[in-house]
């Protein structure tokens, strides 16, 4: 994969958490559509995943976008599409076989890109699924992320090194 002549910016923004924003799904819907109309290739598959995918659950309003790919890494046409939509690419960003882009305007949005039904997808999938059935592990979740910004981790790094743990011993669950 050369994503060499894609901009790239630094990843370790500053992050906050707010209340659930039942819009988030609707925000979801309307990037998703965008992205498939603007895409070529039709074997995409878009999930939407992160907490703001959780009804009632507090987040970042930054909306994070699952899309599965049948062959990884993706071809440069495809990178290249998704810069076109005003995305970032940030290459792996330190998680092999997941390709990053943000795009942060008016809606925030994140952009994994993933080998469908595989590890990053099957994980966020089941991650994203136990926090919507669990009301205690949602509210667990809850305390952490707020826990997290309350001790300083208001860095994108720092908040999610944070939260780590917690995100891994659920996946043991699983």
């Amino acid at each position: 994969m050369d994503i060499s002549g894609f901009f790239m910016i630094n990843i370790d923004e500053p992050v906050h958490i707010e209340s659930y924003n039942d819009q988030w799904p609707k925000i979801f819907s309307q990037e998703k559509l965008r992205i498939k109309q603007a895409l070529s290739q039709q074997y995409l598959e878009f999930e939407h995943i992160g907490s703001t995918a959780v009804p009632g659950l507090s987040a970042k309003p930054i909306i994070d976008i699952m899309v599965g790919v049948r062959n990884y890494p993706p071809s440069n046409e495809l990178i290249q599409q998704i810069c076109a939509l005003g995305y970032s690419c940030h290459g792996e960003a330190n998680v092999p076989g997941r390709l990053y882009f943000t795009r942060r305007d008016q809606c925030n949005f994140n952009l994994a890109v993933v080998l469908f039904e595989q590890e990053h997808w099957i994980k966020n999938i089941k991650f994203r699924d136990f926090l919507r059935q669990d009301p205690s592990a949602c509210s667990a979740y809850e305390r952490i992320k707020s826990d997290a910004i309350n001790s300083g981790a208001t860095t994108l790094l720092a908040y999610s090194e944070f939260k780590r743990a917690f995100i891994a011993d659920i996946l043991k669950l699983l």
